[in-house]
C-alpha cells in the first residue's frame, strides 16, 4: 500500500530484473520507482477499460431503458403526461428542459393525461408480502446447524454403538450415570458438542447482522427487486466501527478528597456489515451470464462529496497522495465519458438547470472486485503473502478508484475469493443477471388501464353537455355576448324560423363499455403479477367461510413462496455462508468454530406461523379441561399467543410483582368448589326449581279451570233466567193478559200447590206416628211455611 505522506514514485519496485549491483543505489531506486509507476499506469488503464466494458455492455443490454420505464410506471409517469407537464411548465414561464414543446404541439388541452397508479399498489403489496415472510419481527428466517455426519449416525444405530468402550483393557463407565460407556454415548456427546458450537456461531452472526440492521437493508433490496426486478446486498464488508462508552474515573486531590467523573472512551473494532446496493450502481462482468459469481469481476459505484473524500486521506489503507490529486482535478463522471448517458436519463426533469446541463459536484468512487495478477497487486503496493500458492496465475483483489486513480488496493478479505454481492431477481431473465419486476410484468395491463380511463374521461367531457349549432345571422343575443348562460334573452331576425337558428347534438356516453375494459385490464394485472385482490387485503368475491378463505390465501401465496425460496437460494444461504467463512477466518473465539451449514427457512416461516397460531388457539381450549390442563403452562401458552399476534409480553402482561400479589389474594379466598360438585349442585337446584314451576303451573291450571266452571255456571243461569222471562212474556201475549194478572194467577197457583203439599206431609206424619207411637214432645214439628219455602 502506498504511503500516505509520500507519492508513489518513491515506492520500491520488487520486480526489477536488472542487476542491482550494476547500478548505484540512487539509480536503482529511481529505476524501480519509474518501473512501478509504469506498471501502476497500466493497471489503472486496465481497470478503466474493464469499467468501460461493463458500463457499455449494461447500457447495450436494454436493462437501463427498462428500469426507466419501470420507474415511470411506479411513479405514475409516461410520455403523454410528461410532455404535458413540460408544456404546462413552459407556458407558466418556468424552466424549459431539452424536450419541451410549444403548447400548439401538445394535445394536453383537449385530451386527458391522467395516470392510474395501479403499478405502485401492486409493487408495494408484493414487496411487503415477501418482506413479511422473509423478515418477521420476532423470528429469523435462517439458522446454523452442524453438517450431518453419516458415520456418527450409523454408530449410534448399529451394534458397534452398543459396544462398551475399553481403554487399555479397562472398561469405561459414563461419568454422569455410572453406566457402561458405549460408542453411541461418545457419538451422542460429539453431536451435542457440535450443536452447541453451532448455536454459538448462530448467536455471533445474529449479533453481527443486528448491529448492521440486516433486516432493514434486506427489505430495501426486496423493494428494489419488486420495482426494478433486481435487488442487491453486499456483505460482509469489513468496517472499522467506533463505539462510545462512558467509564467512571476516580481521582484524588492533594487534600485526599476523592472525585468520580464519567469519561467518554472511544472503542474501535473491526466488524462485518451488510448494506443494500443500488442496482443503478452495479456493473457485473458482461460474460457472467445469469450468475455474477461466474464472471471475472464486479464494479460498484458510489457517490461521495469532496468533504467526505478528503476524510478518507486520513484513513489507514487509503492513498492520501492520490486522493489529494483527485480533489485538485475535481469530479469526473464516467457516464458521460463512456457514452451510456444513464445519469442524464435518470436526472431528466429533476436535476436540469435552465441550460439543460446535468450538474453533479459529487465524486464517483468505483470499487473493483475481481481477478488480477500478482504483478498488478504489487504494483498497487499490496504485499502478497509468500505462503500463497505460487502457481496461481490470478488473485482476487479489491481496488477503489476515483478519477481513474487507485486510492485503495488490497486482497479480497475472504480467502474463498467470492464476490461479496448477492443478486436477487424477481422474475428471471435468460442470460442476464438482472431480472424483471412488477412494473415490467404488468406494463401492458397498466397501459390498457390508462388508455381506457383517459378515453372515459374524454368521452365524459364530450357527453357531459350538448353540441350546439347556431346561425349567427338568424339570432342575436340581447346582452351582446354569444356565451351560453341560463335565462338568456335572444332576438330573432324577421322572417326566420327559430328551429333553424339553433340545433342541439347530444354526444352518446360509452361509460359501460369502457368500464368493462377497465375491469378486464385490472384482471389481467392480477393474473400477470400473480397478486389477486385477496393477497392485497381485499375480500372481493371470496367466500366468508374460514376454511374457504384459508384455502384461497394459501393459493394466493404460492407464487410468493416461490419468490421466498429463490431469495433463500440467491441471497440468504450464500450471504450467511460468507459470514460463516469470515468468522471462521477472522474471529478469535475458537468455541464457535466448526463444520456447519446454513439452514435457510424463509419459505416456511409464514406457513409454520399460521399452523402454530391455529395450534395455540386449540391449546387455549384444551387448557380449560381439568385433565389436559395439568400438562399446560398457562403463562407460557399466553406468551406464545401474544407472539403469534405480533405482541410482546411487556405490551399487555402485568408485572411479576403485581401477578404475585393477585395470586396471594386468590389463595386467601375460599378454595374453589370442585367443578363436578358444583355441576351436581346446579343440576339439583335446577330440578327443584323445575318441580316448583310444575306445581305452580298445576295449581294455576286448577284455579283457571275452576274460574272457567264458575263463569260457565253464571252464564248458564243468566241464560235460563232470560229464557224464563221470554216464556212468561210469550205466555202473556198468547193469553192476552197483563203481566200483573199473570203474576197474581201464578201466586194463587203456588199457594194451592203448597197447601196440597202440606196436606200430604201431614198425612205422612200421621201415618208415621201411628206406626212408631206418640210423638216426642221434644221433637219440633215441621212448619208448613218452612216446607212451603
Amino acid at each position: 500500500m502506498f504511503d500516505v505522506e509520500n507519492p508513489p514514485q518513491e515506492a520500491l519496485d520488487p520486480f526489477d530484473d536488472e542487476s542491482q549491483d550494476a547500478l548505484s543505489p540512487q539509480e536503482s531506486s529511481q529505476r524501480a520507482a519509474q518501473k512501478q509507476a509504469e506498471r501502476l499506469q497500466l493497471l489503472q488503464q486496465m481497470l478503466s477499460d474493464r469499467r468501460r466494458e461493463a458500463v457499455q455492455a449494461r447500457a447495450a443490454s436494454g436493462v437501463e431503458r427498462r428500469w426507466l420505464d419501470d420507474l415511470d410506471s411506479y411513479h405514475g409517469r409516461d410520455a403523454v403526461n410528461r410532455r404535458a407537464d413540460v408544456v404546462m411548465t413552459a407556458a407558466a414561464g418556468g424552466a424549459i428542459g431539452p424536450h419541451a414543446r410549444s403548447p400548439q404541439d401538445s394535445a394536453s388541452g383537449s385530451r386527458s393525461t391522467v395516470f392510474v397508479q395501479l403499478t405502485r399498489q401492486k409493487t408495494n403489496t408484493a414487496a411487503s408480502r415477501v418482506a413479511d415472510m422473509l423478515y418477521p419481527q420476532d423470528d429469523k428466517n435462517w439458522g446454523i446447524k452442524p453438517t450431518p455426519d453419516p458415520q456418527l449416525m450409523q454408530t449410534m444405530k448399529s451394534r458397534v454403538g452398543q459396544t462398551q468402550v475399553i481403554d487399555n483393557g479397562v472398561p469405561l463407565t459414563h461419568p454422569d450415570t455410572g453406566a457402561p460407556l458405549t460408542y453411541a454415548d461418545l457419538a451422542a456427546e460429539k453431536m451435542a458438542l457440535a450443536q452447541e458450537m453451532a448455536k454459538a456461531m448462530e448467536r455471533q452472526i445474529d449479533d453481527q447482522l443486528t448491529d448492521c440492521m440486516f433486516n432493514a437493508e434486506g427489505r430495501k433490496a426486496i423493494q428494489d427487486a419488486a420495482m426494478l426486478g433486481t435487488g442487491i446486498l453486499k456483505g460482509p464488508s469489513v468496517v472499522n466501527q467506533i463505539s462510545k462508552k462512558w467509564v467512571p474515573q476516580t481521582s484524588t486531590d492533594a487534600n485526599g478528597k476523592t472525585t468520580t467523573v464519567q469519561v467518554l472512551q472511544m472503542l474501535q473494532e473491526i466488524r462485518p456489515r451488510t448494506y443494500r446496493v443500488d442496482p443503478w450502481n452495479f456493473y457485473p462482468d458482461p460474460a457472467c451470464g445469469e450468475n455474477i459469481q461466474d464472471g471475472s469481476y464486479v464494479y460498484e459505484r458510489e457517490y461521495m462529496p469532496g468533504r467526505e473524500l478528503a476524510k478518507l486521506a486520513r484513513v489507514p489503507g487509503y492513498n492520501g497522495y492520490a486522493i489529494m490529486q483527485c480533489l485538485q482535478e475535481g469530479p469526473q463522471h464516467t457516464g458521460a465519458e463512456d457514452g451510456s448517458g444513464v445519469d442524464l436519463l435518470r436526472a431528466q426533469g429533476e436535476a436540469y438547470d435552465r441550460a439543460g446541463a446535468y450538474d453533479d459536484k459529487r465524486y464517483e468512487l468505483w470499487t473493483y472486485t475481481g481477478d488480477v495478477s500478482r504483478d498488478d497487486l504489487e504494483a498497487a503496493g499490496v504485499q502478497v503473502p509468500d505462503d500463497m500458492e505460487s502457481w496461481l496465475t490470478t488473485y482476487s483483489g479489491v481496488f477503489v478508484i476515483c478519477n481513474n486513480r487507485i486510492i485503495k488496493a488490497m486482497l479480497n478479505p475472504l480467502d474463498t475469493g467470492d464476490f461479496p454481492y448477492d443478486v436477487f431477481v424477481w422474475e428471471r431473465m435468460i442470460l442476464s443477471p438482472f431480472g424483471a419486476g412488477i412494473p415490467y410484468l404488468m406494463r401492458y395491463a397498466q397501459r390498457t388501464l390508462n388508455a381506457a380511463w383517459r378515453a372515459m374521461l374524454d368521452n365524459m367531457a364530450l357527453s357531459s353537455g350538448p353540441q350546439i349549432v347556431m346561425n349567427k345571422g338568424a339570432v342575436k343575443p340581447a346582452d351582446g355576448s354569444w356565451n351560453l348562460t341560463a335565462r338568456k334573452l335572444w332576438f330573432m331576425e324577421d322572417g326566420e324560423d327559430v328551429q333553424k337558428a339553433f340545433f342541439v347534438f347530444e354526444i352518446p356516453s360509452h361509460q359501460q363499455e369502457i368500464s368493462n375494459i377497465i375491469e378486464i385490464a385490472q384482471k389481467f394485472a392480477d393474473e400477470e403479477t400473480s397478486l389477486p385482490q385477496i393477497a392485497q387485503g381485499e375480500k372481493g368475491t371470496s367466500p366468508d367461510t374460514v376454511g374457504g378463505m384459508s384455502i384461497l390465501m394459501n393459493s394466493a401465496n404460492t407464487v410468493l413462496r416461490r419468490l421466498v425460496k429463490n431469495y433463500d437460494d440467491q441471497v440468504t444461504r450464500p450471504h450467511l455462508k460468507r459470514y460463516y467463512d469470515w468468522n471462521m477466518q477472522y474471529n478469535p473465539d475458537e468455541t464457535i468454530k466448526g463444520d456447519f451449514e446454513i439452514d435457510a427457512r424463509g419459505s416456511s416461516v409464514l406457513i409454520v406461523r399460521d399452523q402454530q397460531q391455529q395450534a395455540v388457539m386449540q391449546l387455549f381450549e384444551l387448557a380449560q379441561n381439568p385433565t389436559f390442563g395439568l400438562y399446560v403452562d398457562p403463562e407460557k401458552l399466553f406468551v406464545k399467543g401474544l407472539e403469534m399476534n405480533h405482541l410482546t409480553p411487556d405490551d399487555v402482561m402485568r408485572t411479576p410483582e403485581d401477578i404475585a400479589q393477585r395470586m396471594k389474594a386468590m389463595q386467601q379466598q375460599k378454595p374453589p368448589v370442585d367443578p363436578k360438585v358444583q355441576a351436581a349442585q346446579v343440576a339439583a337446584q335446577a330440578r327443584v326449581q323445575e318441580a316448583q314451576i310444575n306445581a305452580q303451573g298445576e295449581q294455576a291450571y286448577i284455579q283457571t279451570q275452576q274460574q272457567i266452571g264458575r263463569d260457565d255456571h253464571a252464564a248458564t243461569m243468566a241464560e235460563m233466567q232470560m229464557k224464563r222471562e221470554l216464556a212468561i212474556l210469550e205466555y202473556a201475549t198468547k193469553q192476552n193478559m197483563q203481566l200483573t194478572q199473570v203474576k197474581s194467577d201464578l201466586a194463587q197457583l203456588a199457594l194451592k200447590l203448597n197447601s196440597d203439599h202440606a196436606m200430604k206431609n201431614a198425612d205422612r206424619m200421621t201415618q208415621a206416628a201411628q206406626k212408631t207411637g206418640p210423638m216426642d214432645s221434644a221433637t219440633p214439628s215441621a212448619s208448613p211455611d218452612s216446607e212451603l219455602q
